[in-house]
């Protein structure tokens, strides 16, 4: 009789600890699941506009001239877009730019230029 309460309640144990895990478990994973819900990440203008600032330049003086290509072909094509991004381009980037127009490869040097050329319209 000892032997069958104690495997009873050891079964009983088992059967506990089973829906406790099922139950922090399914807790845990809803807590992490609502997360986005509850974080609300908000930028002021003038960062947002401090890490595109940062991005651009960080792409633009990259050592690999095809990573270079790619962002002046991006940044021209935002500037055919969008006028205005011309100027402020030149007033946050012109130095970046100059430094590339004066590059050795011809092509990163050409886009550059065409660049600084829409940029002075």
């Amino acid at each position: 009789m000892n032997r069958r309460f104690f495997a009873l309640l050891a079964v009983a144990l088992l059967f506990l600890m089973l829906v406790s895990f099922a139950w922090v478990a399914n807790r845990s994973i809803r807590w992490v699941t609502s997360l986005p819900d509850r974080i609300e990440i908000r930028f002021e203008d003038d960062a947002v506009t401090a890490v595109i600032t940062e991005c651009i330049r960080a792409s633009l003086t990259q050592p690999d001239t095809e990573m270079q290509t790619q962002s002046l072909h991006a940044l021209l094509r935002g500037v055919e877009e969008n006028p205005e991004l011309a100027d402020w381009l030149q007033a946050e980037c012109g130095s970046e730019l100059e430094t590339l127009r004066n590059s050795t490869d011809v092509g990163v040097a050409s886009m550059a230029s065409m660049l600084m050329s829409k940029e002075n319209k």
